[in-house]
């Protein structure tokens, strides 16, 4: 799609969330660019006066037009009523519309601003700030992400709390400390929310809740995944249809169990040389030890992460390896060339696949037969017999985000006969009730929610009947 074209449909786009017809004018306005400028965008390319959309514009223009979107939708007689609509994905996904209150809806928005400053913080190198936010730059706050303060700093006020939303770096600290300690003024119990922070203080990125809250605003959903994996899926679209998925299995599989590499285990992949130097540039970055003058480095020998320091001593900085796994480490030299995943692969990939690995690891171990992980580009995290069997491993902090979440979508599981959403033990035992709230909140009768050994159990049972 060229430049103009791509225009045009953003301006429709705009043009539906606000219900009427959009001259080029008005999308200027909404987008903060100059309309003479706009102009120059949609000269055509032969134009000497022609103005290539630069990957930051773009970014931009696509999240203005996304937050149009879910302020139309948040001002629509239905969201007033207590509702939000459920995302359009036709078919078995069209549900009706969930419910929510006006405390989650502003939950939603507090967490969908927290990963749009995590996103460009980590992968773009700027700074958190609380000056304006202004067209061409990812620096300060979004005019809806100011009103999220200010409503926050409202409620806090009326509550007779102190005021600590005034300042976006005050706000990012209390986000790494759980939610009951700074948000007890809102109604954070009916999500669980309590006891879980939106931010991992350790790796400063979102934890798997505050990705899921954000996940109902449209205008944060994609923003974080989308700033390191565009550039990267179009590479895959080079490739056959059947090769792509080939590539990025293997890929995906390499980095979950890699998430510290050499140049020689980087050589091992075998890729052609765009995929391979995309790794390497975006995928992982240069090791940089925490201590100054540090010439070793300890290696976790459950999943290869960094041991580090931490309040409670040492502790591997993959969260759910520490979570589930007692300290084990190799104390080696810090080798040339050593480069460790970025942090937003960390969050999106090695993460949550420590488990999905682990339970891949483990099935194959057992002897189910035809498995196949992150098929269909990660249309589910496993799959068993093609389409006859599809299991997506959630590790949420709270089982009433994950409830509501499914509710919402399954998303590429219900292409599957039988549908599993599987929990690691560890969630399961420290919240007995887990796999019950689950089920109760999601609604969802045309899935199986277990916990991984109940998964196992289930798999095996099956193949023990010739099932798979």
């Amino acid at each position: 799609m060229d430049q103009y074209s791509w225009l045009v449909r953003k301006k429709a786009e705009l043009s539906a969330a606000l219900g009427k017809p959009v001259t080029w004018d008005d999308f200027a306005r909404h987008i903060d660019i100059e309309p003479r400028a706009l102009k120059n965008y949609r000269l055509p390319e032969s134009s000497s006066n022609h103005r290539t959309l630069s990957k930051t514009i773009r970014g931009l223009i696509e999240l203005r037009v996304e937050i149009q979107s879910a302020a139309s939708q948040s001002t629509s007689p239905k969201q007033h009523d207590g509702q939000l609509s459920s995302h359009p994905s036709g078919g078995k996904e069209a549900n009706a519309p969930l419910s929510f209150n006006g405390d989650q809806l502003l939950l939603f928005r507090l967490a969908g601003l927290l990963v749009r400053h995590c996103a460009f913080t980590l992968e773009a190198d700027t700074v958190v700030s609380g000056i304006s936010n202004f067209a061409g730059s990812n620096l300060g706050l979004l005019g809806e992400e100011r009103r999220t303060l200010s409503e926050l700093s409202r409620l806090a006020l009326r509550s007779g709390r102190p005021d600590v939303f005034a300042e976006i770096h005050q706000v990012v600290y209390l986000a790494t400390t759980p939610c009951g300690q700074w948000l007890d003024f809102m109604d954070i119990n009916s999500l669980g929310l309590g006891d879980l922070p939106l931010i991992d203080p350790q790796t400063m990125t979102p934890t798997e809740a505050c990705s899921a809250l954000a996940s109902n605003c449209k205008d944060a959903s994609t923003l974080y995944e989308e700033a390191l994996f565009r550039e990267f899926l179009g590479i895959l679209e080079e490739f056959p249809r059947k090769k792509s998925h080939m590539i990025y299995t293997k890929v995906r599989e390499f980095v979950i169990r890699h998430p510290m590499v050499t140049p020689i285990d980087l050589n091992k992949l075998s890729f052609a040389p765009k995929v391979a130097n995309f790794i390497h540039d975006h995928f992982y970055e240069p090791y940089c030890s925490d201590h100054v003058g540090s010439q070793t480095i300890k290696i976790c020998n459950h999943c290869g992460s960094e041991v580090k320091s931490g309040p409670y001593g040492l502790a591997c900085s993959l969260r759910a390896c520490a979570e589930s796994q007692s300290e084990s480490y190799n104390e080696t030299d810090v080798k040339d060339g050593l480069r460790r995943a970025s942090l937003g692969i960390q969050r999106f990939w090695i993460n949550p696949g420590f488990d999905e690995v682990r339970l891949f690891d483990a099935l194959k171990e057992a002897g189910v037969d035809q498995l196949e992980l992150f098929p269909e580009r990660d249309m589910t995290d496993i799959s068993v017999g093609g389409y006859e069997i599809g299991i997506d491993l959630k590790s949420h902090g709270s089982p009433e985000v994950l409830g509501h979440a499914l509710k919402d979508s399954i998303k590429g599981l219900s292409g599957f006969k039988s549908k599993i959403i599987c929990i690691p033990d560890r969630l399961v035992r420290r919240n007995e009730g887990y796999l019950q709230t689950v089920k109760e909140i999601s609604g969802r009768r045309d899935i199986l929610v277990m916990s991984v050994s109940q998964t196992k159990h289930h798999l095996l049972e099956l193949r023990a009947g010739g099932g798979c």
